[in-house]
């Protein structure tokens, strides 16, 4: 009862009215005795850093009152035998670590709640972990990092008690940076250094071995350069003092466990291919190392090469055409001259360098294609006007006149045409300093073709919305829902094409109202190829259909499946079917059924082998002109039989009749 009062009296206090010149913050704590609550900070009127207790006594529901405009540290500290567990406020905890709770009482958090739930630690703690330390004056060990430092270790075994469920990882660090501790083994196996420290993940009953005295014994330090860099290691020197180390380190130098290394290689004139260590390459070297000798000889590797030039290859169709510059942008003095055809780049190597070459068209020219292939490899990529080279690059650029070869459709439904104003594409040449127009109409309803050039990416499409001349009260303007393929862009005006999202050949969908999506399933009867059939939507061939067996269509778009018939041996012929929910789609003069989406649905393709159309056309007429069916059975006796007969393609005097 006592807590629900409590809560109670927190709400009151959100319902109280504040001074208008004052904030409030509640502060509930389930257990006042546990806590101290202080306001810290630094005072100018005081003239130093001040600590001031602000509940006295503290009870279980506390309000703060503070000037607006202010801010104020208030932080909560656990006393002796006690822990913060969570702080809340609004339904969140939002307690950082669990030394303390903090609350920043500003303007913004005005009128705020917050919950204190804290923990008896000789009840929680209900787990014990034995550390056996050699030297407990060089080691720091703590609960969890930010649970506080034990401070009452011994030499030797110390049994400590820890809240499993919160306090279970424990950090051992040392106390003295140049200092640092040998080792520690939880359960006798090794436990990792992580940047100086050891993180214990201990259980009911975990053994953890600290020692902090490192072995009296040497290990032999060796360093292996290229023949033609022999300075390429600058320096050697103890980490501690900043000392050099003396000795040949490409012969092996005998150092003491403990001590601690600092490599420096010499790449103001060396590049540094590789570094290892025992054989290990170092994928994180820039440059320098650092490290201690422990339990085990070390052998460094380096290899590098003096820094020299290496070339690249730029062939242009028309050196009129287009400037080239080796640099990220127009740096005038970084033209270089080039020429038609072939031109070859030099580059000075330097450490950890990037290398462009940055391309500008001339005049009324335009970059129709740059691409790039990089040293043995086969494969050709598109790149930009500003390309970062590699040694060996081949980049081939085609400049001149604009030529638009790649295209999107656009697709517009028929309910859409009367809300749209104007359609456009276009994008921003910071060449010229102007807009460049891709694509401004005529639009219609279904496909219209946009043509572009995939320089001219990244531009923006947009689909215009017409207005009443005089704005009703209430008015919102309507606006598209636009698709890239079956890929929602939501409702929008404009849709912001680049490299990444648009693609020769992709469909942009424009939509009056929200469209649904359908999944057409497509299967193969036996003895069917799916070579021999095609499969459009909305006119555009669909891929992968026959793999996937289901491709995605909105409802209302055209579905139309063209076959091809195959050549077959003499005597022979092929025919195919093609129905939707198990109704026969009929044909067309070119082989072609179509159908519109209304839903979910399936769709089967068969192809048959029959006897020759002849071969029936001669039985037929023996027989009075029978009917027969794909497989060459008679199936009735003359020709006005057709209408008593189902739904299907027959044969009847030599011709193929559909009956629907």
């Amino acid at each position: 009862m006592k807590k629900i009062y409590s809560y109670l009296l927190g709400l009151a206090a959100l319902a109280a009215p504040a001074a208008a010149d004052a904030n409030v913050v509640t502060i509930n704590i389930d257990n006042p005795e546990a806590v101290t609550v202080t306001r810290e900070g630094y005072d100018y009127n005081a003239g130093g850093y001040i600590t001031e207790d602000l509940f006295d006594p503290i009870e279980e529901v506390n309000q703060y009152t503070y000037d607006a405009g202010t801010t104020v540290a208030v932080y909560i500290r656990a006393k002796e035998g006690y822990k913060i567990m969570s702080m809340i406020n609004n339904g969140m905890d939002v307690l950082y670590g669990n030394a303390y709770a903090y609350i920043s009482c500003s303007d913004m958090n005005s009128g705020q709640v917050y919950t204190i739930n804290t923990a008896d630690l000789s009840e929680i703690r209900t787990a014990t972990a034995t550390f056996n330390i050699d030297d407990v004056s060089k080691v720091r060990l703590s609960y969890g990092g930010s649970g506080g430092e034990i401070t009452t270790l011994v030499d030797g075994a110390n049994t400590i008690k820890f809240d499993p469920a919160s306090e279970g990882r424990f950090q051992v660090g040392s106390k003295e940076y140049n200092s640092p501790i040998y080792s520690v083994k939880l359960d006798g196996t090794n436990v990792a250094e992580s940047y100086g420290n050891w993180y214990v993940d201990c259980t009911d009953g975990s053994v953890v071995d600290i020692q902090a005295a490192w072995p009296d014994e040497s290990y032999i330090v060796k360093i292996n350069v290229p023949a033609d860099c022999p300075d390429i290691i600058s320096s050697v020197k103890n980490g501690s003092t900043n000392e050099d180390i003396e000795g040949d380190f490409t012969q092996g130098v005998a150092l003491k466990s403990g001590t601690s290394i600092s490599i420096q290689v010499n790449n103001s004139v060396y590049a540094i291919d590789k570094f290892s260590i025992n054989g290990e390459p170092q994928t994180s070297f820039y440059g320098s190392w650092s490290g201690r000798v422990r339990d085990t000889d070390l052998t460094f590797d380096v290899e590098g090469h003096p820094f020299g030039t290496f070339d690249v290859t730029l062939n242009v169709n028309d050196a009129s055409a287009v400037k080239a510059y080796k640099a990220s942008y127009a740096q005038t003095d970084a033209e270089i001259a080039i020429t038609d055809g072939d031109n070859t780049i030099s580059y000075q190597e330097a450490q950890y360098a990037s290398y462009y070459l940055y391309l500008q068209p001339q005049g009324d020219n335009v970059l129709n294609s740059v691409t790039i292939r990089h040293a043995g490899s086969d494969e050709v990529t598109d790149g930009s006007n500003t390309i970062q080279v590699q040694p060996g690059d081949i980049i081939t650029v085609e400049a001149g006149p604009k030529v638009r070869d790649k295209q999107f459709i656009l697709w517009i439904d028929e309910a859409a045409m009367p809300n749209i104003a104007s359609v456009k594409a276009s994008f921003f040449d910071y060449n010229t300093y102007s807009d460049v127009v891709i694509y401004d109409g005529p639009f219609e309803a279904g496909n219209n073709i946009v043509k572009y050039s995939q320089i001219e990416l990244p531009f923006n499409l947009n689909v215009a919305t017409k207005h009443p001349e005089t704005t009703p009260e209430g008015y919102m303007p309507w606006q598209p829902y636009m698709f890239v393929n079956d890929l929602s862009e939501g409702q929008t005006n404009i849709l912001y094409f680049n490299t990444d999202n648009l693609h020769d050949g992709d469909v942009v969908r424009v939509f009056n109202e929200q469209p649904t999506l359908a999944l057409v399933t497509v299967q193969l009867a036996d003895d069917t190829d799916a070579d021999n059939f095609e499969v459009l939507y909305d006119g555009q061939p669909v891929a992968d259909w026959a793999e996937d067996g289901e491709f995605t269509a909105f409802a209302g778009s055209a579905i139309s499946v063209k076959w091809t018939a195959p050549e077959v041996e003499e005597g022979f012929f092929m025919t195919h079917t093609c129905t939707l929910d198990g109704e026969p789609l009929e044909a067309d003069d070119n082989n072609v059924c179509s159908f519109n989406v209304a839903g979910n649905c399936t769709l089967v393709l068969a192809e048959q082998k029959n006897v020759s159309v002849e071969n029936v056309s001669a039985d037929a007429e023996a027989a009075d002109n029978a009917v027969y069916n794909l497989h060459g059975i008679r199936v009735a006796d003359n020709a006005s039989d057709l209408d008593r007969l189902p739904a299907g393609i027959y044969i009847c005097g030599g011709k193929k009749v559909v009956v629907k």
